[in-house]
């Protein structure tokens, strides 16, 4: 670069001052419509992305970017596991109707006293004769050390026990800890998880394994408590599709348990 032009674009850049750059934003007209806080979904056999090569069978991958940020084990690599910092937690049910030999999504339903079960999953006829399921579906809210917003990960079926772990961890283990109030919040802990694929005679599947990684540092604790806020207070949405689809086509029926 000659001296001219180096001159020339040192002039440039500073005939703009701290206060222009800090000012030129529309983020005053931002409202919850305009966030949309990204997933991290899991790669199944019959996922589209898998299907087209474009992502591997166990891959962890980021909706904002389509990378991915975990990997199963393959062959002679080793899985690749991802840290995260939960910050909040919900519970539903998935309501899949039968379509043909597959359960397609029929709704979300928020898991309360009322409707609380045992059975991560199960399989009724309805009122009008088709044949519904169930399954449970823990739902995170994350923060993934080095990435500039959260992401929304979700356990269900065979990862429900790793879904499990990361509310205990949460909400019995953290508060048990010693320290001040931020090492014992439900942000104290990073989690990490790992994907595995499980194959069986009639099935191959990936399922989700979680443990505790290490303490929260206080900076990533004030993180998880800043985006906590802005989730509660309905400053940003979450697209759920996706989240619920398991890849995994079913034939066996089981003995329907009642109605939903």
């Amino acid at each position: 670069m000659s001296k001219a032009v180096a001159k020339k674009q040192s002039t440039f850049l500073e005939d703009f001052s701290e206060a222009d750059f800090a000012s030129a934003t529309h983020a005053q007209d931002l409202s919850a419509q305009d966030i949309l806080i990204p997933k991290l979904l899991v790669m199944q056999p019959q996922s589209p992305q898998v299907i087209s090569g474009d992502c591997e069978l166990g891959d962890v991958v980021d909706t904002a970017t389509w990378t991915a940020l975990a990997k199963a084990a393959r062959g002679k690599n080793p899985s690749k596991p991802l840290e995260f910092v939960p910050f909040d937690w919900s519970k539903y049910w998935i309501i899949k109707k039968q379509d043909g030999n597959r359960f397609k999504t029929e709704k979300l339903v928020r898991v309360n006293r009322t409707n609380q079960r045992d059975d991560p999953w199960d399989r009724w006829k309805g009122a009008d004769g088709v044949l519904r399921e169930r399954v449970y579906l823990h739902l995170f809210h994350v923060l993934v050390p080095g990435k500039p917003f959260p992401y929304v990960l979700g356990f269900k079926g065979a990862s429900r026990k790793a879904g499990d772990m990361v509310v205990t961890q949460m909400f019995t283990i953290n508060p048990s800890l010693e320290g001040e109030a931020w090492k014992k919040s439900q942000f104290a802990s990073v989690m990490k998880i790992t994907p595995k694929v499980i194959s069986k005679a009639d099935s191959t599947f990936v399922v989700l394994e979680a443990k505790t990684s290490r303490s929260s540092t206080y900076s990533e604790a004030c993180e998880a408590l800043s985006w906590y806020k802005k989730v509660s207070a309905g400053e940003a949405k979450v697209d759920l599709s996706g989240i619920d689809d398991d890849g995994v086509e079913r034939y066996k029926v089981n003995k329907p348990t009642g109605d939903f």
